[in-house]
């Protein structure tokens, strides 16, 4: 779901909730306001219903809503954005996933990575920080193993290693800048010998100007890193973004 805006916010927070119907407020909504709040609605599964004069819901919307909601903060700080199915198609194949191989969706949010991993035949391990996309996962992916947490704080000893590492990590985390390139230079010590990490990260941690990973250029070099640019706004990121690929990390 894209960034909400707070007149938004305070829009859906005066609505109301009827059966399986939202109302909007009664006074009369500025078009754009109308048309930003309509867009999330229908990204939570409503559509306007003119006879109705509310948006319609196949069933109860409370909880998404609340949801919504209560997620806001939590994707604003922890910079959280959606992976395209495609793009996410396209990381795991980089990587070259087998069947049966150990793999590490990190900063998993919805699940888009998480998904194709276990497609490919993965046995698959995701961690999110962010608690209510914690529950999500583990609701539609039982046979993976969710873990709530900051996978930057948490070693091989704790998680293990893996065969393949892929993510698209925030590249801001409680507002700071540099989130990418630690969760890239992280991810470089929970891949085993011979492994694979792929990465989706700003240009500017690819290129070692990330004050929390001041040696990560030198790293990737020595591995022979391959970098892909992406277009930024298929993600809806702010600035250049490129695909980082390592393929048998360790020169086997």
């Amino acid at each position: 779901m894209s960034p909400i805006d707070a007149e938004v916010l305070a829009t859906l927070r005066a609505s109301r909730v009827e059966g399986a119907r939202v109302v909007l407020p009664p006074r009369q909504l500025p078009r754009s306001l109308y048309e930003r709040t309509d867009r999330v609605l229908r990204d939570l599964g409503g559509r306007w219903c003119s006879s109705a004069q509310a948006h319609v819901f196949e069933r109860d919307p409370s909880e998404g809503l609340a949801r919504v909601l209560e997620g806001l903060d939590a994707q604003r700080d922890l910079g959280w954005f959606a992976t395209p199915p495609s793009l996410a198609r396209a990381l795991v194949a980089r990587a070259r996933v087998r069947r049966g191989d150990r793999a590490l969706a990190p900063a998993a949010g919805e699940g888009a990575i998480v998904e194709e991993l276990l497609r490919a035949g993965a046995r698959v391990t995701a961690v999110e920080l962010d608690p209510w996309r914690v529950e999500r996962l583990r609701s539609r992916f039982p046979e993976a193993t969710v873990i709530e947490g900051d996978v930057l704080t948490m070693q091989p000893r704790d998680l293990g290693v893996f065969g393949a590492v892929v993510t698209c990590p925030p590249w801001r985390t409680w507002g700071l800048r540099g989130a990418d390139a630690a969760h890239l230079a992280h991810a470089l010590e929970l891949v085993r010998y011979c492994g694979s990490v792929v990465a989706v990260v700003s240009a500017e941690a690819a290129r070692g100007e990330a004050r929390c990973a001041p040696k990560l250029r030198d790293e990737l070099d020595a591995l022979g890193a391959a970098v892909e640019p992406l277009e930024s706004e298929a993600i809806g990121v702010e600035g250049p973004a490129v695909i980082v690929a390592l393929r048998e990390v360790g020169r086997c």
